[in-house]
């Protein structure tokens, strides 16, 4: 959701009460809950960036969005590919990512090929 270093943390006050004693402080979220946040400096670039984010997930139409996003850019790749022997999807089909498209060709010498001519074209960064 932001860069490294930033952690986001929604958790119900119920859950809070249920925190065993003894965490460490910065793991013990009930530290952060009594100090509204503030216990240390927050990062405030990364907070900026999970800003970002979420602006621009609200206007790709939020969670929904996405969702309506990836399983249109998923079924775009991975129909045609599971419709021929050539390709062959990764994953099973009923654990491929709607995020990513991985697939594998009919021979390791083929993938090597394929990358390599990828790269000269500049798809693969």
């Amino acid at each position: 959701m932001g860069p490294s270093g930033v952690t986001l943390v929604i958790i119900r006050d119920d859950l809070v009460r249920r925190i065993p004693e003894g965490l460490h402080t910065m793991l013990d979220y009930r530290t952060h809950v009594e100090n509204k946040s503030l216990y240390n400096t927050p990062n405030t670039w990364g907070i900026y960036i999970i800003s970002l984010v979420c602006d621009w997930l609200k206007e790709k139409g939020g969670l929904r969005g996405m969702l309506r996003e990836n399983e249109t850019r998923q079924s775009f790749f991975m129909t045609p590919l599971t419709r021929t022997d050539f390709y062959r999807g990764h994953a099973e089909v009923d654990c491929r990512s709607l995020m990513n498209v991985s697939f594998r060709l009919p021979s390791e010498e083929l993938e090597k090929k394929f990358v390599s001519e990828a790269t000269a074209k500049g798809w693969m960064v």
